[in-house]
This record gives structure tokens, sequence and C-alpha cells, in this order.
């Protein structure tokens, strides 16, 4: 028997056309597309906590914190390849912590993706060290995308802004 969801039907002039279901957004990566390690780095937990569950469900390696020196301790210790960095947080922002990923050698090759609510003119200004821009506004697949692309590409290329 053939499954509902590989049937198509074709609706003629003002014929109802039943429901269909609409097929889930696939956000793993495909065969090609390797999983890659993310740090993610939030003062807001439930803020990590979807980023990191976004990023997990499209096969990628999270540790999510929103302490600093803790994302950058397991970076060294266990290596990444993207940072996705909040800019706005209250002991330690961005920018500092942006800093500190670039000083250390074991991090200083980390594709930094600023994920943030702050304009990107403004991150900009402070810190000129980051590999990409997303607003939080974004489309979860939005998310993911970038994050494959930056861990794609090689430090210093250039990124369309988003």
């Amino acid at each position: 028997s053939r499954s509902r969801t590989s049937s198509a039907r074709t609706c003629v002039g003002n014929a109802t056309c039943p429901a269909r279901r609409m097929p889930s957004l696939d956000t793993r990566p495909s065969a090609a597309i390797l999983p890659k390690t993310v740090v993610v780095i939030d003062d807001e937990q439930g803020q990590v906590d979807v980023t990191a569950m976004l990023l997990e469900s499209a096969g990628h390696i999270v540790f999510g914190s929103k302490d600093s020196a803790a994302g950058l301790d397991w970076a060294v210790k266990h290596g990444a390849d993207v940072l996705v960095l909040d800019y706005e947080m209250p002991s330690m922002d961005g920018a500092e912590v942006g800093r500190l990923f670039r000083r250390h050698t074991a991090t200083q090759d980390i594709k930094i993706l600023m994920y943030s609510g702050t304009p990107e003119a403004e991150i900009r200004s402070s810190f000129a060290g980051y590999d990409g821009y997303l607003a939080k506004s974004v489309h979860p697949l939005g998310l993911i995308r970038a994050v494959q692309q930056m861990a794609d590409r090689r430090r210093g290329d250039v990124q369309p802004r988003t």
C-alpha cells in the first residue's frame, strides 16, 4: 500500500483538495556536510539552551554556557569550529570575549559569529575581529546555515552580512 504522503493529487476547477502533510524541515546535515563543533556563549540561559538545541538538532556538537570563561576553557580543551557569541552581556561583553578567543593560541582561528540584537555597526566599532554577524531575529534555519557556512570557510574569508 502507498503512504499518504507519497501520493500526489491534482485538484481541478473548484474541487476541494484534501489537506496535504507538509514535509518536516530536516535540519540534519547531509552526508556531505560533517558535524561541526560549536561553542555558544550568551548571558541568557534560555537563549543558550534554545541555540544549542537547534544546532544539536542539525547534528552539530555544542557546548553552551552563560559563563564566558567556561566557554573559552572548553574550546581550549576540546577545540571548536565556530563560536556563536552574544554581544550584550553584563560582566564581560562580546567584544571582550572575542578578544580573549583571538589572543589564545588554541582558539585564535575559531570563526566568531556575533549573534545579537545589537546593531552590527555598534559591534564592529568595538570589536572588528569577528567573522560574521547574524541578528537574533533571524529564522532558526538561517542560524544553522550561517554556522555551517562559517565552519566551512577559512578564517579571514569574506562573509556576506545578514
